[in-house]
């Protein structure tokens, strides 16, 4: 059997020269040293070694989780907007997600070390750190700088879009509740607040007292006419403004603070306190905020107080002294008739169809509203709308007052008297008490017991300030006088 042709040595495509012990080797053609190089093949060029493929640059998390929007709430969860607008809160898993939805890699690299998804998890932790999340008053949805701290704003208020057009069924029904010379009033201060909480503008707003008999319409202006055109975000401050609670969180994220005829009160001390509490909310641009097993903060919400009363006497009793010139200043209070609606109202259909009438129509009011001019008797440069309290409310609450009870005791007493009709009266504030309180008096005990709980003197500047008709006041070298008037004839007849 023929033996095999011996096999023609292949020809050297190549050799690897190492020029130097450090240095790296490197492939060089040709079949002997010194010898041309030959022409490789197609079958021997494709074996040769590839070109080496640059490395990727390294990955930045700084835009992918800014186009995703996420932040990181110290020491807590992780927060992502949604398509609605609306915040919602994400553990680590679904943060990682949303991640890998817009082309983040959770596959870590060969020999060690974070994925990006975890890269952009620890760029979130460190750079996009939340300092509170809550929704405040006024304020869009999303993070905002307020004095150094970072907070996230959930949602952001509902606000009516204005169309131009008629509303009938509002308009007839403030002008039969408030009459002619209220409603512009309202149309005051509803215009100052939708147009400073659209625009952004942290302004000072008058409290809003409505007094009326029941079941006349008050609530209605309050729910169906002021809550929407603030934002549709309602809260009720009650336990916050008569000293029953210290945690008032819950309060900063409405815009309207309502009030129906709360319970509370009638002490002197008690109604000292919701003064207070009046004049801070209507003038202060910051409050302190308290929220439950955390540490106070102060913060800058958007607020407009109403609070709804029945006309009852004892129901009033509950108010401070709104004649006070620290108070009178910062208050809206008007009456509400009782008057027939524009719509009837007597079955659940009818009062349904009633307020979807009223829900058709704000569109159109919002619109008025933005675009009406404030007459130059109602307009105020601070409030944007004048305070002004309803005459025949203002006259029964300072009657009520002590200083308005101190007057009533001296014009029962003083001048009662045949020989005293149509005379001054002068002297002390203690000659005043001792006059009161004589046992010739005819409201002797109920003097006595009037005086043991009021400052005479401190009354009578009360007075004075308040009626400075009835009530004044002059100096002699050593001490200070009071001349006190009769009533003007009408009164004292009635």
């Amino acid at each position: 059997m023929p033996s095999d042709p011996p096999k023609k040595p292949r020809p050297r495509v190549g050799r690897v020269v190492k020029p130097a012990k450090n240095a790296p080797a490197r492939f060089e053609n040709g079949a002997e040293s010194g010898s041309p190089p030959r022409k490789q093949s197609a079958k021997t060029a494709a074996k040769a070694p590839p070109q080496a493929i640059p490395a990727p640059p390294p990955f930045d998390p700084a835009p992918i989780v800014e186009k995703v929007g996420l932040y990181w709430l110290n020491g807590k969860n992780y927060w992502i907007p949604s398509p609605s607008g609306v915040w919602l809160e994400s553990t680590e898993a679904h943060a990682g997600k949303e991640l890998r939805a817009f082309g983040v890699s959770a596959q870590r690299p060969e020999g060690g070390g974070l994925s990006q998804v975890e890269l952009a998890l620890r760029y979130v932790r460190q750079c996009r750190v939340l300092d509170l999340v809550m929704n405040l008053a006024g304020l869009a949805a999303g993070v905002h700088d307020l004095d150094g701290r970072r907070i996230l704003a959930r949602e952001s208020p509902r606000f009516i879009m204005p169309v131009a057009g008629d509303f009938p069924v509002i308009e007839k029904m403030l002008y039969a509740l408030l009459g002619n010379e209220q409603t512009p009033r309202f149309v005051a201060w509803l215009k100052n607040g939708l147009e400073c909480l659209t625009a952004g503008i942290q302004r000072p707003g008058l409290v809003l007292i409505i007094v009326g008999p029941g079941n006349s319409g008050k609530s209605l202006l309050q729910h169906h006419i002021i809550t929407p055109l603030f934002g549709g975000r309602h809260a009720d401050p009650s336990g916050f403004m008569f000293e029953k609670s210290d945690f008032n969180s819950e309060l900063f994220g409405c815009e309207h603070l309502l009030m129906e005829d709360p319970a509370t009160s009638t002490r002197t001390e008690a109604r000292q306190f919701f003064g207070e509490r009046l004049k801070a909310i209507a003038a202060n641009e910051t409050h302190r905020c308290h929220p439950k097993g955390r540490e106070a903060i102060t913060l800058p919400p958007f607020w407009r107080l109403s609070v709804s009363l029945n006309d009852d006497p004892d129901k009033l009793r509950i108010l401070p002294n709104l004649n006070a010139p620290d108070l009178s200043d910062k208050i809206l209070m008007l009456r509400v008739l009782k008057a027939a609606m524009p719509m009837p109202t007597a079955t659940n259909e009818q009062r349904h169809a009633f307020r979807a009438a009223i829900v058709a129509e704000l569109p159109a009011f919002a619109d008025f509203l933005m675009n009406t001019r404030v007459e130059a008797k109602h307009f105020d440069s601070r409030f944007g709308c004048r305070a002004w309290l309803n005459p025949e409310i203002a006259a029964m609450l300072y009657d009520d007052s002590p200083a308005g009870r101190l007057l009533e005791l001296v014009d029962n007493s003083l001048f009662e008297d045949e020989e005293k009709k149509g005379k001054d009266w002068e002297g002390g504030a203690d000659e005043l008490e001792e006059a009161l309180t004589a046992f010739a008096s005819p409201i002797e005990r109920e003097a006595k017991r009037f005086c043991d709980h009021n400052n005479v003197a401190r009354l009578l500047a009360r007075l004075a300030e308040d009626m400075p008709g009835r009530v004044s006041k002059h100096r002699t070298s050593n001490r200070r006088l009071w001349r006190i008037t009769p009533p003007p004839a009408e009164t004292a007849a009635a």
